[in-house]
């Protein structure tokens, strides 16, 4: 697992989603990675890997959105989905980071066993989930984690085998740090990282070769070492403990240091877990006094890792399912503790032997960890890691690595022999001896200098222009010692061979002594014996040992475990102080190794002192005791020495420490989008067997112990809806968030819960949260999240005409086969919405409203303006936490009457046939003639007048239309126009009376077959008196011919019988007895249906002649002459 800080809260609004990745740098804990602030990522639209290769990790190409993370490491983008079109996923790449940071371009992924062909690299780039706005990706946690464990599958599928799995992540970017700088001094605290996993086999033996040699090469120089080992945790299984900074100035110290190792055998089963071998390094940094930390560490591998953290396998194998491989999970926890260990200001130099370490891919590997300069056979000082086939060209770079630092210079190795003993017997003191130097050309530096008291050893540095030179060292004798300058012995380090150099007595001193004709490349390192005083020598060593109790049972029962200082628990520290011998103050003493040089006359006893760190919150110290020489059992305070008194010979204690832990888990439901109250689910810990039970509750549970690293499933049950059940109906809408892997990991889970740590630093992530799982860490509080999310639809309603509002038209939502127990059709009004069950599918249908109403269009669609997408109404579905919207356009009806009345009197005529055309190409008149419709128009409709002379085609939409007379009623012609005017129907008056009328004439009696003579023009009349009003006249028979006018002027006029008819002729009214004149319009109606002033008449006639003349030409039996029809919109 991996603990870090939960993202920064952000606002999704309008077309935005928040992606968020958290970057990663120093190891804070076990399973805790602390932040990195000042790293710089862009979201690219394509892969950019194939740029980072040639800088430095770092992506040239110019990003779609950039950020830089904040001092919680949490880089955050807010992404415009309207740039982004449907489905689109983008790419996560470095752009930059602080001074103090490297990215790594790729790193090398594999399974534990596969061959070169199985390994493969996989660049630092990483693709995001599909975006939508509204929306919230973090690469861990309940915001859809998408750097997750198992990998996220790229768009286009990736063909690396395992994807997946080789792209397993925490969440975590990993950034790496720089390097610290070689320390120049002759004389380093080293650490020995040795990798015996399984693989290693029977290159054992060429390990230790290698380790004899590095280690002899640090003899007669002020240095120290300390051995650990890793394998699948650290130390690794079936070898010691690590240790701590041993000396290995003198031939006894250094033989004691070798001799740890000796013994060494094959290994047997074991993992490669750098994450712990790295980790050990840093922990012993932080307990260490500042010059007892470590200047550089290096660490022997042969291969990638494939484990990580604390006890990462199990009886039945890893703990992490997905582990036991090389994966970016095992690099990126790796990193974490190399970025820990350097911050500390200990160099890492990586060491990859063999031939799985000995591809370019397995050098990003150890690059990452390291730095980013390899060994290429020269720079030594410089490189930040080497691959090489075996073990002894590791150990010779090595061993040149000490000596350069070394030369030239002198160093001195201080060696106590006891009162009755020989140099055989010497030990190294405790207490620092002072010794001086000087040169007879160029410096020394320093010119005096106390040994150290680990290693008895000091260091001068030489400096002068070529050609040999002379230095002389003087030693400050202490009370009581005798010195021994017979037993001076000098040796030049340079070829790696201890060649004797001789030595100079200064006859005036004893104490001093003289090395000549010392080269540029002479490293001198000389031992001085003293005698010591007669006293009795002690010794003294401490063990430490951990008694860890927890809760086992619902009623409060609890176990206790003891652990070897090693093995505890995470979180669970110790460092052990002795004080002396000789009076020297209390000092850092590693566990289980012994101090020697204790005077039981003059030290008396030793003050024996432990500092403890307990980091688990719910963990408490409960007591601490002493037992051993002397005693049976002691209680003690730490930070308080405890004085435990000296016996000659081997004094040695135990000292126990007893702990208490609880660890406890809580459950939390939230519901996003709508109303509903979060009480509707049921929430349960579901434990494995043997296990304390989990949480169950409903919207925060309460805090439950449970058993610390047990894996619980974590589900959710929601109510039974209405009407059988308590919940209301809009539990059916909502969905748990699910990112989990199939096939399911933990079949109980209901989904991906968000679990953070509480206690301690706080924040943090689980390998197992996204997969419905948690382990809950020992002594610390775990609060896990289900997150419920809903969907909602929009009814958008558009109303065109009438008065009829967008709520009174209903719209059904019905959801699709296969239908959710519960589910069922839900009404909403125009206007309105309605929330949804995520991916069900649903149809949407208007289903009532007022009549006399289209439903012109409806059209839905997700997303938002420029980036939406279409759906079909009839099966739509949408993503947790999705929007969308359906838009209505409802019409009114409209229906258009004509109206068919007698051109003469105006009755009504039924039994006239007419067609109605809508004008579907837009050229209106142009398009027809007056006997004909366009053949391009569209055909609506037809009817017949009726009695009343009307007749309707009803329930249209808006358009343009017109009337066609196709037959005309028995007894009365078709008019030479027979097509109306253009009606236009739209919002402004759709619903209106739309009455069109036309008019026919009788068909006239057959015209007679003799031609009458033209009469004379008659002269003018004197002025008429009013005529009586005519009867009216009989149809004629044949016609006569009229009489010729006389041509005398008139007498007066008596009244007039009525005028002659032509046999056969339609008289018409007679004059000054018109009828009513029907309604006009285009094409001889009128659209309003009434009779309009200054109009034509239904004929078409012209009535612009004066009736006294009209009336003088019936008298004289003249003959009308029709006049021409004219189109009313002609005119």
């Amino acid at each position: 697992m991996m603990l870090i800080p939960p993202p920064p809260t952000a606002a999704q609004t309008g077309n935005t989603a928040i992606v968020r990745a958290y970057v990663g740098d120093i190891r804070t804990g076990p399973s805790t990675i602390g932040p990195l602030q000042g790293a710089e990522f862009g979201l690219f639209p394509t892969s950019p890997e194939a740029s980072i290769d040639d800088n430095d990790g770092f992506t040239r190409q110019t990003p779609l959105f950039s950020c830089t993370s904040d001092a919680q490491g949490w880089c955050t983008f807010t992404v415009d989905t309207a740039q982004l079109p449907q489905n689109r996923r983008l790419w996560l790449a470095a752009t930059g980071a602080d001074g103090g940071h490297y990215a790594n371009p790729q790193w090398q992924t594999g399974p534990l066993l596969g061959n070169q062909n199985d390994m493969r690299s996989i660049r630092h780039v990483f693709q995001t989930p599909v975006i939508v706005a509204g929306q919230t990706y973090s690469s861990y946690g309940a915001d859809r984690n998408w750097i997750t464990d198992p990998g996220l599958q790229t768009s286009p599928q990736s063909n690396v085998p395992e994807f997946q799995r080789r792209t397993a992540s925490g969440g975590v970017i990993p950034m790496s740090r720089e390097n610290p700088p070689m320390n120049e001094d002759c004389g380093l605290n080293v650490a020995l990282v040795v990798d015996l996993s399984s693989s290693v086999g029977d290159n054992v033996e060429q390990i230790k070769d290698a380790l004899d040699n590095f280690v002899t090469s640090l003899r007669g120089t002020p240095s120290k070492a300390a051995l650990l080992t890793f394998g699948t945790d650290s130390p690794a299984a079936g070898y010691d403990g690590n240790t701590g900074l041993l000396p290995v100035a003198t031939n006894s110290d250094n033989q004691a240091f070798r001799d740890l190792y000796a013994d060494w055998d094959s290994p047997g089963t074991n993992y490669t877990n750098w994450d712990r071998g790295l980790a050990e390094v840093a922990e012993a940094n932080e307990t260490a006094a500042a010059d007892q930390q470590f200047d550089m560490a290096i660490m022997l591998t042969d291969g990638n890792p494939t484990v990580y953290g604390p006890n990462p396998v199990g009886s039945r194998g890893p703990n992490d399912p997905g582990s036991g491989y090389t994966r970016f999970r095992e690099l990126g926890n790796a990193n974490a503790s190399a970025n820990l260990v350097k911050s500390q200001g200990t160099r890492i130099m990586a060491v990859g032997v063999g031939a799985g370490v000995s591809t370019e891919g397995a050098a990003y590997n150890l690059r990452t960890i390291s730095g980013r300069t390899g060994y290429d056979g020269t720079n030594i000082h410089e490189a930040d890691y080497f691959q090489t086939p075996d073990y002894g060209e590791a150990a010779e770079a090595l061993h040149g690595l000490v000596l350069g630092n070394c030369a030239p210079s002198v160093s001195v190795v201080k060696q106590i022999v006891p009162y009755d003993g020989t140099i055989d017997d010497a030990y190294t003191p405790n207490n620092p001896w002072t010794f001086a130097a000087e040169t007879s050309s160029g410096t020394v530096e320093p010119a005096t200098a106390q040994t150290d008291p680990q290693t008895g050893a000091t260091n001068f540095d030489l400096e002068f222009d070529p050609g040999p030179v002379d230095v002389g060292i003087t030693e400050t004798q202490q009370p009581g010692y005798e010195s021994m300058p017979q037993e001076t012995a000098c040796v030049n380090k340079a070829t790696g061979e201890d060649v004797p150099v001789p030595v100079t007595p200064d006859p005036d001193n004893p104490e001093a002594f003289t090395i000549e004709d010392i080269g540029m490349h002479g490293f001198i390192s000389c031992t001085v014996y003293n005698r010591a005083p007669d006293f009795t020598a002690g010794s003294a060593v401490v063990h430490k040992q951990w008694e860890v109790t927890t809760t086992t049972g619902p009623d409060g029962e609890t176990s206790t475990t003891s652990y070897n200082h090693g093995s505890q628990p995470p979180g669970l520290t110790a460092s052990l102080t002795l004080d002396g011998p000789d009076g020297a103050p209390a000092s850092a003493q590693p566990w289980s190794v012994s101090r020697e040089g204790y005077s039981v006359a003059d030290d008396g006893s030793v003050a024996v002192n432990e500092n403890v760190g307990i980091s688990p919150t719910n963990c408490e110290l409960t007591g601490s005791s002493i037992a051993g020489t002397g005693t049976d059992g002691t209680d003690i305070t730490p930070g308080t020495p405890a004085n435990m008194p000296l016996q000659p010979g081997v004094n040695e204690w135990t000292i126990t420490n007893e702990v208490e832990c609880h660890s406890r888990l809580r459950l939390t439901k939230v519901v996003h989008g709508g109303e509903l109250d979060p009480q509707w689910w049921q929430l349960q810990g579901i434990g494995p067997d043997g296990a304390l039970p989990g949480p169950s509750g409903r919207t925060e549970t309460a805090w439950a112990d449970v058993t610390p690293g047990a894996v619980y499933q974590l589900a959710e049950q929601a109510d039974e809806p209405e009407p059988d059940g308590p919940a209301p109906h809009d539990v059916v809408h909502y969905v748990q968030n699910d990112q989990r892997t199939q096939p399911l990991e933990f079949p109980q889970s209901t989904g991906s819960w968000g679990c953070t740590q509480t206690t301690g630093s706080g924040g943090g992530a689980f390998s197992t949260d996204s997969e419905g799982a948690v382990a809950v860490p020992l002594g610390e509080d775990v609060e896990c999240t289900a997150v419920n999310m809903t969907s909602t639809m929009n009814v958008v309603k558009v109303v065109e005409g009438g008065d009829a509002q967008p709520e009174d038209f209903t719209f059904r939502l019905s959801p699709r086969d296969p239908v959710p127990p519960g589910g069922h059709d839900h009404d909403v009004p125009g206007g309105g919405n309605q929330h949804v069950r995520p991916n069900q599918p649903y149809a949407i249908a208007e289903v009532d409203g007022p009549d006399g109403y289209l439903l012109h269009d409806l059209t839905c669609r997700t997303g938002v303006t420029r980036a939406y997408q279409p759906l079909d109404p009839n099966n739509w579905q949408l993503a947790p936490g999705g929007r969308a919207v359906c838009t209505a356009v409802n019409r009114m009806l409209s229906e258009l009457t004509v109206e068919k009345i007698d051109a003469d009197d105006s009755d009504p005529l039924p039994g006239s046939e007419f067609e109605l055309y809508r004008d579907v190409d837009g050229d209106g008149e142009d398009g027809y003639t007056d006997d004909a419709p366009d053949p391009d128009d569209e055909l609506v409709g037809s009817c017949s007048t009726g009695e009343d002379g009307r007749c309707e085609v009803g329930e249209l939409d808006f358009g343009d239309y017109y009337w066609f007379e196709r037959t005309a009623p028995d007894g009365y012609d078709l008019p030479a126009d027979r097509t109306s005017g253009i009606i236009a129907v739209d919002a402004e008056n759709a619903g209106d009376p739309h009455v069109t009328t036309v008019t026919n004439s009788r068909t006239p009696d057959p015209t007679p077959t003799t031609t009458p003579t033209s009469p004379t023009t008659p002269t003018s009349p004197t002025s008429p008196t009013t005529p009586t009003t005519p009867t009216t006249p009989t149809s004629p028979t044949s016609p006569t011919t009229p009489t010729q006018p006389p041509t005398t002027g008139p007498t007066d006029p008596t009244d007039p019988t009525g005028p002659p008819v032509p046999t056969g002729a339609d008289p018409g009214p007679p004059p000054g007895d018109q009828g009513a004149v029907p309604p006009g319009g285009p094409h001889g109606t009128h659209p309003d249906g009434a009779a309009g002033e200054d109009k034509l008449s239904q004929t078409g006639a012209n009535i612009g002649v004066p009736l006294a003349l009209g009336v003088a030409l019936l008298v004289a039996g003249a003959a009308l002459t029709a006049l021409t029809k004219r189109r009313r919109n002609g005119e």
